[in-house]
């Protein structure tokens, strides 16, 4: 099972990738549809190999951050793994099974029937993030292999020691007909998004999304875009601040806001910043008494992405922005060297900064106070559209406001991060912050299947003869009957 190495210095980096496409490929024509057990099989060696090799992954993305919890690593990325696996197993044989619809009258009557027939695609392809190096590609692993696909990744150029590791084990526990990881540069990920796959998974910005759907329309490849972007945070009148400030904060903070669903900036009355503020001071001391050497304090993943964050508050200062570093006293931050950048807030900043529009994937958090929900909810739509929203409060008429009228790929109501963790619900966004749905329910199996329409006619096989010509009076009837007589 030795595992393919695919690298930038390749001269034959699309033909390779061709090679190793085909003969997944080929398998699959010449295997068929796996069975219950051979998914199975497939699903259970996913969990072994990350939770045999949980301290060589863990120090691998840690490695790769500049440093980034083991705890963070395991919660985050292996124990969403392993929690999927088990939701799959316990329900993939009810999936598998053909889905009944309605014939319809009069077929219905005459013993037709009608059902969809899920079979797979074929070849998933997935071009994989780096914030999430291992939980976030494995889990459309899963989803593929549960509805019986081979896989092809293509690890982040961004995490490369991960992505090398990930080559190595994936390569020990599984053929690579079944499922195969492609290092590389973006040279690699862009001949990959040209592949003629079954279907495409990118997770990255909108603006690699574009060149990733262009390459895929020329071979006609369905593709799942999960996107992220400015996830608000919707703050009733009514709401708890001291809870609320303690979850939104502190889950900003969470692998220090590189993460698609991380809460990005928080819109509360007016009259209640001073006091959110007080709780975020309060909230991040409780959890980072200090951050310079502190193994539970996540570095941001490279010098670009530091340097990209830093310009955001360069400019917000420059701004006049009230700006509060909520950092242990006497710790000098940002610190370049380490790449640790605090927990930060920017308190009403202008509409025109880019901290307010781009997405900062990093520990700066906006706070905008606003006088009534309506414009709470314009704030929100004038912006694209967020992968998810956030809304605090108890007030039941705000919350449906909340949910009627803004556009998000889904919405988590007194809480943050728990809508992604619900084992049911579908994960994924629209607009801007992505397409397709996956990752909850049976939302992946089927997004990775070829929901197949089937009509099994009954014993009245000549009935669709009526149709055909030369009419008659009988079909005639029928028709005046079901559409109305024809008027002169």
């Amino acid at each position: 099972m030795n595992a393919p190495t695919i690298t930038a210095n390749d001269t034959a980096t699309s033909t390779n990738l061709a090679a190793l496409l085909k003969r997944q490929r080929d398998a699959f024509m010449s295997d068929g549809a796996p069975s219950l057990q051979t998914r199975f099989d497939l699903l259970d060696r996913c969990v072994a190999m990350v939770t045999e090799n949980q301290r060589a992954l863990a120090t691998a993305v840690s490695a790769d951050f500049g440093n980034r919890p083991t705890e963070m690593t395991r919660s985050a990325d292996f124990l969403t793994i392993t929690a999927q696996v088990k939701y799959t197993k316990k329900r993939l044989k009810k999936w598998l099974k053909p889905e009944k619809r309605s014939a319809g009258f009069p077929f219905n009557l005459l013993g037709a029937k009608a059902y969809i027939y899920y079979q797979p695609l074929g070849v998933v392809g997935i071009l994989s993030p780096w914030n999430g190096p291992v939980g976030i590609p494995m889990a459309v692993v899963v989803d593929a292999f549960a509805a019986g696909n081979r896989v092809m990744l293509k690890a982040s150029e961004n995490a490369p020691r991960t992505a090398e590791l990930l080559q190595t084990l994936v390569a020990r526990y599984f053929k690579p007909e079944e499922f195969t990881v492609i290092t590389g540069e973006a040279e690699v990920s862009s001949a990959f998004s040209h592949l003629p796959f079954d279907h495409l998974v990118y997770t990255g910005g909108p603006g690699v999304a574009k060149h990733v759907m262009r390459a895929a329309a020329d071979n006609l490849v369905p593709v799942t875009l999960e996107l992220g972007g400015k996830c608000p945070v919707i703050v009733n009148h009514d709401a708890d601040i001291e809870l609320t400030a303690e979850k939104v904060v502190g889950g900003r903070s969470i692998n220090c806001g590189q993460a698609c669903i991380s809460p990005d900036y928080v819109l509360l009355p007016k009259g209640k910043i001073e006091q959110f503020i007080a709780v975020a001071q309060k909230t991040i001391a409780r959890m980072y008494p200090t951050m310079l050497d502190n193994p539970e304090y996540t570095s941001i993943i490279n010098e670009r992405h530091y340097q990209r964050i830093i310009g955001y508050l360069d400019e917000a200062r420059e701004a006049g922005c009230r700006i509060i570093e909520l950092k242990p006293e006497g710790e000098n931050l940002p610190n370049a060297e380490k790449r640790l950048i605090p927990p930060t807030l920017v308190i009403d900043p202008p509409p025109h900064l880019k901290v307010i529009n781009e997405e900062i994937f990093g520990p700066i958090q906006c706070v905008v106070g606003y006088d009534n929900l309506d414009e709470a909810i314009a704030i929100v739509n004038s912006k694209p559209r967020p992968l998810t929203t956030y809304f605090f409060g108890n007030d039941e008429n705000a919350k449906q406001k909340v949910l009627s009228q803004i556009y998000t790929g889904g919405t988590t109501v007194n809480d943050v991060y728990m809508g992604t963790i619900c084992p049911d619900l579908p994960f994924g966004g629209v607009g801007n912050s992505g397409m397709g749905r996956h990752m909850g329910g049976d939302s992946g199996f089927k997004a990775f299947s070829n929901g197949k329409s089937v009509f099994e006619q009954g014993w009245a096989k000549k009935l669709g003869a009526a149709f055909n010509p030369p009419y008659g009076e009988t079909l005639r009837k029928f028709l005046d009957k079901q559409v109305g007589q024809v008027k002169d």
